[in-house]
């Protein structure tokens, strides 16, 4: 393999793995959206008992 040749397998394993890299962050982000979308369901919740029962 020629440098230039070398220099082209590397562009592609950094342009496919800053792709990679841009989809889990999207994933992540969503993520993150969720739980913190459970966590305010979670604290909205009103819990009550009574001593009666």
């Amino acid at each position: 393999m020629t440098q230039t040749e070398n220099y082209m397998v590397l562009a592609q394993i950094n342009a496919s793995g800053l792709v990679e890299l841009k989809n889990l962050s999207e994933t992540l982000a969503k993520q993150c959206e969720q739980v913190s979308e459970t966590i305010e369901k979670i604290n909205s919740l009103k819990v009550t008992f009574s001593m009666d029962d």
